[in-house]
């Protein structure tokens, strides 16, 4: 019978408030305040996959049940498929669902409501397509306007989210891209506003990384900002001690696949995406390898077209450590004149400018 109640009471709401296919195949009711929801299927006004979800836990208030309100408090997604695009005109598929959660319920007509502070995944997958700013790249190089994220499993603490402020914790959160991209747990805090985003603390974890930001502030105009992230919003941050396995960044830099060793940095981060301002960065590599500089990098996110103007307070390496990198970024032996053995360790204060391909 409770079963039956939440079964018709979902799918009518949602398809009341979004004018589109939403159906259910089955629920099923557990002790006092847990319901198993299978299959749940929402499609988008182009009559494609906009979500899909084999099974969804979800935590309701049980008392509330017999007062005609099911309020959701909490809820698990387990192979969840979500499927995101944004058109050449900067809609999206998402905009209808927005639009409707905006809109004020009528005088106790929703039977429905969504308070959730507690949300995780399992097991899912997600597509992302922004048409708007796509540029096409070379197959296997990761591109963020086309993402496709499988294996995701995140556990997220919603303490606020409203249309101008938001407080949550990531709690954990790992997943695959396409190109090989591998985050194996991510963990942070966010509180937002209208104008900025303030994240304490960042840790990031890959295969053979571990990457820890702190003090972490982006400020921005508008909300509608954050859809031209690289271009339109400012941030800084400081990037604690390190470490860095180049060939964990292989989707970036394809080549980086055959590098074995992994890079120490610290110092921090100013600017956008797109016009990066690196201050008192120090990276270490292999032996000898150390890097102290003031680094300015335009045109990322892709590194093809990154420009870069630094100045080196201070480098020195050996010619063994330089043969070696070359030599596994190209994959054939790489061997410096002889003459570089009697310069024992090389040491450069300067500049540097150029593209990472043809540095000078």
């Amino acid at each position: 019978m409770m079963q039956s109640l939440i079964s018709k009471a979902i799918v009518s709401e949602l398809s009341d408030k979004l004018h589109t296919k939403v159906s259910i195949g089955k629920i099923e009711y557990k002790l006092f305040n847990d319901v198993a929801i299978y299959d749940l299927y929402v499609e988008d006004q182009q009559r494609d996959s906009l979500l899909f979800a084999n099974r969804i836990d979800a935590h309701f208030k049980f008392f509330k049940f017999f007062q005609g309100k099911i309020i959701f408090t909490s809820v698990e997604f387990n192979k969840l498929f979500g499927n995101l695009i944004i058109y050449k005109d900067g809609h999206s598929n998402l905009d209808f669902v927005i639009k409707a959660f905006k809109k004020p319920p009528t005088k106790d007509t929703t039977q429905v409501e969504y308070h959730i502070n507690h949300f995780k995944l399992k097991n899912s997958r997600f597509n992302y397509t922004n048409y708007k700013e796509f540029k096409s790249l070379p197959n296997g190089v990761f591109n963020a306007n086309r993402l496709r994220l499988e294996n995701i499993n995140t556990d997220i603490s919603l303490n606020v989210f409203k249309k101008d402020s938001l407080d949550l914790k990531i709690l954990s959160f790992n997943a695959v891209e396409k190109t090989g991209l591998v985050l194996t747990d991510l963990k942070t805090q966010i509180t937002g506003s209208s104008r900025s985003i303030n994240v304490p603390s960042f840790s990031l974890r890959m295969p053979n990384s571990n990457v820890l930001l702190e003090n972490i502030r982006l400020k921005y105009d508008s909300l509608a900002d954050l859809k031209h992230f690289t271009n339109k919003v400012k941030w800084n941050a400081r990037i604690k001690q390190s470490t860095i396995a180049l060939s964990d960044l292989r989707a970036f830099v394809p080549d980086f696949k055959n590098v074995k060793g992994v890079a120490v940095l610290k110092g921090s981060i100013t600017g956008r995406v797109s016009s990066l301002h690196l201050e008192n960065m120090e990276v270490k590599y292999g032996n000898s390898f150390l890097l102290k500089a003031e680094l300015d990098v335009n045109g990322l996110p892709d590194l093809r077209e990154a420009f870069v103007y630094g100045q080196i307070k201070e480098l020195h390496f050996y010619k063994g450590d330089v043969q070696d990198f070359i030599s596994d970024l190209s994959r054939k032996p790489f061997i410096l004149p002889k003459e570089l053995d009697q310069l024992g360790l090389i040491q450069y204060k300067g500049n540097i400018t150029g593209f990472l391909s043809n540095l000078v």
